[in-house]
Formats: structure tokens, C-alpha cells, sequence
């Protein structure tokens, strides 16, 4: 399902949720999905022999790919067929699977019409039929080297899931370091435009990654200071004053942050897990204001662990293509110059 959704755009999920489906309907979408042009034999070949994978899609396969949705191939417009559409739908579309939320200023009659309207053909019978997820492995190496448009450096490191007694510790650390690490790398230093901290989760597991697009020759000096930043972490040098700014800072941000109807959907959606296992949603706020500065230290440690993080190298894709091309310019200037030779010491022994 992961491999799917990454591929259909919104406009033709419309389809999936649409019971008069048929395959008509589906062609002129694929079309429209499809009308930046598919990939030439060229851009085929360096997918398929990953000469051109950057190095977190790497580490992602490493750990599990299914289970991270990391697409085997080229995503094009062409390769998902109506047939896959319609086996998603009758796998996963059905009502034991399906949690409806609405939030906005609407009556429960108008309400019901638009379930009714939606979800009429859906069978109050019909069973998902659910897979199984892989179990998520561990970094079976401590750098991954791999080859982008945007070369770049970072470190990755595996996590708990949203679940996790944790997770509004990495929140938080995630924020701290972000702001840390724009202020050394960008302001400071000016070696990035794009420092990155992000962090992704699923319900049991996840990954906290830090990156910099830059050039190969500044990779050193930016890795250095990531890992400055973290060793402050992991060390306890986190000064309590800079520990209960970076609090107060992630609050407000939530504090003024827009609160759309469509957000709160979205927000009691991505919950879901949290009423199952609790029964009930934790409150974040709550949660990210009991935390202290050691709460960043022990958890820092266990999350850059060394058997648990590694580091990620992407060098330039272009300059590779150019040293193949000097070089392939370099053994076609050598064959001309062995044929001249040739040419001439065969035109000496006929003379």
C-alpha cells in the first residue's frame, strides 16, 4: 500500500474511493500522471545498477525497504496499471479498516448524507485483508556512500515510533538541534544553505536524520560540526539556560501555529495509535513541558549510540558523469592515436 500511495497523486485517488471505477476512467489520468515523460534506457540502467541511489535510500533498504515504502525502481507514470488500483481498493477499502473523522461546522444530518454518499458502495461485509509489516533491522554499517544531484552530508540514526515514552524527547531534540545546527552551519560558517533535521515515524519504529547539501570538499568540516552539536547532547553539556529556550521555542511554534479544521483531522488521524494504546490522546504540550535536560541527554545517547547511527556521504552525480565522459574521451583520444600509428606504420611497410 506504502508502494502505491507514494505513486498516485491526489487527483486519482479520487477513483479508488469511487464505486463506478472502471478502467476508461483510469487511462486519462495515467496520462496526466504520466506527461513529464518516462525515464530513457540511460536513467533505467543507473537506477537499476544504483548508480545513481543517494545514500539514505541506502540505509533505508538496509534497515527495511518494505517497510519504509522505499520504491524498488523509477517511479513513472506508467508502471502502476488499473489492475494494482483496484486490488488496493478491494484489499485495503473496507469498513474494518477504515476510521472516518470530520471536523468543521456542519450538522449530523448533512453528515450522514455525505457517508452515505461516499461510502454506499461499500459492503458492510467486506474484510481488509491486511499484511503483515517486516520487522525493521539495524544499520549493518556505519557509513553509506552514495551518488546525488545534490551532494551532501549527514548522519542517521534508528529511533522508537511515535509510541514510544520517548518520542516527545526526540521532538524536542529534533527542534534543538535544528535550530543549533542553522545557526552553525548557515549563519556562521555559510558552508550550507539546506542544513536538515527531520524525523520519521511510524507507530513502532522510526529514524532521526541529520543532513547538508554541500559540496564534496566541505563535507568534512560540516560533519564535524554535527557531530560537535551532538556531542554536546550525548556529553550533558546542554547548559540549562539553552535547554529551557529551546522548550519555550518548540511551545510557542505550536502555540501560534495555524489551526485549520483540515489540521485537526489530520491530527486525530495520525493519532490513531496513540487512542489505541492509551486510550486516549496524549496531550504534547504537557508532555514536551516535563521534559528536562536529561531527558535530552539519556535519550541523545541511546539514539546516536555508535552501533546505531551512521553516517551518509553523497557525492555529486554530475561530477561522476564527467569523469566518465574525460575518461571515456581519454581512451577514445588513446584508440585514435593507437590507429593513427597503425595507420601509419602498415602505409610505411606497403611503401
Amino acid at each position: 500500500m506504502d508502494l502505491l500511495a507514494r505513486r498516485l497523486p491526489a487527483r486519482r485517488s479520487n477513483i479508488t474511493t469511487n464505486r463506478e471505477s472502471h478502467e476508461q476512467r483510469f487511462d486519462p489520468s495515467n496520462r496526466f500522471h504520466g506527461r513529464g515523460g518516462e525515464p530513457n534506457l540511460y536513467e533505467q540502467w543507473l537506477q537499476g545498477t544504483d548508480q545513481k541511489t543517494n545514500a539514505a535510500e541506502l540505509a533505508l533498504r538496509d534497515l527495511s525497504a518494505r517497510y519504509f515504502g522505499v520504491c524498488p525502481g523509477i517511479d513513472t507514470g506508467n508502471d502502476v496499471t488499473f489492475d494494482q488500483v483496484r486490488h488496493a481498493y478491494d484489499s485495503y477499502y473496507a469498513p474494518d479498516n477504515t476510521t472516518l473523522i470530520l471536523v468543521g461546522d456542519f450538522s449530523i444530518a448533512q453528515a450522514k448524507r455525505w457517508v452515505r454518499d461516499a461510502f454506499a458502495g461499500v459492503g458492510s461485509d467486506r474484510k481488509a485483508r491486511m499484511p503483515s509489516l517486516p520487522a525493521v533491522s539495524h544499520l549493518s554499517k556505519a557509513v553509506y556512500r552514495g551518488v546525488s544531484e545534490q551532494p551532501g552530508v549527514g548522519v542517521i540514526a534508528k529511533t522508537g515510533g511515535f509510541l514510544d515514552p520517548d518520542y516527545y524527547t526526540l521532538v524536542l531534540m529534533q527542534h534543538y538541534l535544528s535550530n543549533r545546527l542553522y545557526q552553525r552551519l548557515r549563519v556562521e560558517t555559510g558552508l550550507t544553505y539546506t542544513p536538515s533535521v527531520d524525523q520519521y515515524s511510524t507507530p513502532d519504529s522510526g529514524l532521526f536524520a541529520i543532513s547538508a547539501e554541500l559540496p564534496e570538499a566541505s563535507q568534512p568540516a560540516a560533519l564535524k560540526i554535527i557531530h560537535q552539536e551532538v556531542g554536546r547532547l550525548t556529553g550533558g553539556k546542554l547548559d540549562e539556560a539553552a535547554f529551557r529556550k529551546a522548550r519555550r521555542s518548540l511551545l510557542l511554534n505550536w502555540a501560534q501555529g495555524t489551526e485549520t479544521n483540515s489540521a485537526f483531522a489530520d491530527y486525530y488521524v495520525s493519532s490513531l495509535a496513540e487512542l489505541d494504546r492509551y486510550g486516549r490522546f496524549r496531550n504534547e504540550e504537557v508532555a514536551v513541558a516535563a521534559l528536562s535536560a536529561d531527558d535530552l541527554t539519556r535519550v541523545a545517547r541511546r539514539v546516536f549510540a555508535a552501533a546505531n547511527r551512521a553516517t551518509l556521504y553523497d557525492s555529486s552525480f554530475n561530477d561522476r558523469v564527467e569523469m566518465v565522459l574525460a575518461g571515456a574521451g581519454g581512451l577514445l583520444v588513446l584508440a585514435v592515436l593507437l590507429l593513427g600509428g597503425w595507420l601509419v606504420r602498415r602505409r610505411r611497410r606497403v611503401g
